[in-house]
């Protein structure tokens, strides 16, 4: 937040205010996250909760609101997209194989860092497909490979399976567009095969890990990471039920407190689910009902609806990336997670702003 209110100030003495006034008229995404943060703040003051997310919105508004138009361009992602993977590469190797520490030790949670490196690789692989310029494949292949491999040690289920789900669809929709993407769709078939291979060690781990829960599940043994969350899932519906429209807010710590003395939910459940219910959705539903809800589900559809018409690899990139956080948000609450919440914000407000300059450049030819 002070980076951002120190950029900001730097900006007004060096940039005109007109670029400022500009973005407030021109930008519709920046209008959007204003109205997400009014909501915020409001959410904050009345139910003492997302402060997480009132940060991270007045941050990604403070740093769009500043930022020339003529910043944002297909090229300049591209060098994003690379230093990003080899930055979140570095981070989890360090943690995972030179320094192997505990996930639940590491500076940034691993599963909203699943999710960034899974948002590095998806983003490169669809600027790949889409015929980017050839002087440009090679970094766009190095951030693939680099952030694929990133997602997959990290052994975080829920981002490698949205990963690997949104790389099938991706191939199998570029191979019915066009027979002459095959080879692209196995050369990235091969590196995610390789990617595999590379950290098996510790994905072999994580899958008998996985196979033993489910074995657990079946004797009725709900102890495990899997029942737990199965668990929390179950009391967050039955929360919704009692208080759909509003939410409990403030009143939600004291409830589960409440639940724990009376013994309807175990120690476990209480420690886990004070801090997260490892479902957006459902998270959201409870702490700030319909209307919260509704803002959510908004941050997955209006992204696609800006980008309708924006040329094929902005819409490509913008569906993607909605899906990845749509999916992740079924297992983890990436739009409550800081880290992850900015940049979905930053990153999707920079390609809308991309692709409308995309267009302003094509009309100007014609």
């Amino acid at each position: 937040m002070i980076v951002a209110l120190v950029y900001l100030i730097i900006r007004l003495f060096v940039q005109s205010k007109k670029i400022i006034t500009t973005n407030i008229y021109n930008n519709p995404w920046l209008k959007y996250i204003l109205l997400l943060s009014i909501f915020s703040i409001f959410n904050y003051c009345y139910n003492s909760t997302g402060s997480i997310e009132v940060r991270s919105l007045l941050v990604v508004f403070t740093l769009l609101l500043v930022t020339p138009k003529k910043t944002f361009n297909l090229k300049s992602l591209q060098y994003l997209l690379f230093a990003g993977a080899v930055n979140i590469t570095a981070i989890i190797v360090y943690y995972q194989i030179i320094e192997p520490t505990n996930r639940f030790d590491w500076p940034v949670n691993a599963i909203p860092l699943a999710t960034i490196a899974a948002f590095f690789s998806i983003s490169s692989l669809t600027m790949l497909i889409n015929n980017i310029k050839n002087k440009h494949k090679a970094i766009l292949w190095i951030s693939l490979i680099l952030s694929t491999y990133a997602t997959l040690l990290t052994e975080s289920r829920g981002p490698i399976i949205a990963l690997i789900i949104i790389l099938g669809l991706s191939g199998y929709y570029y191979l019915l567009r066009s027979k002459k993407l095959i080879v692209k769709v196995m050369a990235i078939a091969l590196v995610v095969v390789i990617g595999f291979l590379s950290v098996k060690p510790y994905m072999s781990a994580r899958i008998t890990q996985t196979i033993n829960e489910v074995k657990h599940l079946e004797k009725g043994d709900f102890s495990t990471s899997i029942g737990l969350r199965l668990q929390m899932y179950q009391l967050g519906w039955t929360l919704i039920k009692e208080k759909p429209i509003l939410g409990y807010g403030k009143t939600l710590q004291p409830k589960l407190n409440d639940l724990l003395d009376k013994k309807q939910i175990t120690p476990s459940v209480h420690r886990v689910v004070s801090w997260t219910f490892h479902n957006n959705f459902i998270e959201k539903q409870v702490n700030s009902g319909i209307l919260g809800s509704l803002l959510l589900m908004s941050l997955f559809i209006y992204p696609i609806y800006l980008t309708k018409k924006h040329s094929p690899v902005i819409k490509c990139l913008v569906i993607n990336i909605s899906l990845l956080y749509f999916l992740c948000s079924f297992v983890d609450t990436p739009f409550t997670t800081g880290q992850s919440l900015i940049i979905y914000l930053i990153m999707i407000g920079y390609i809308e702003r991309a692709g409308s300059n995309l267009n302003n450049i094509q009309r100007e030819k014609e």
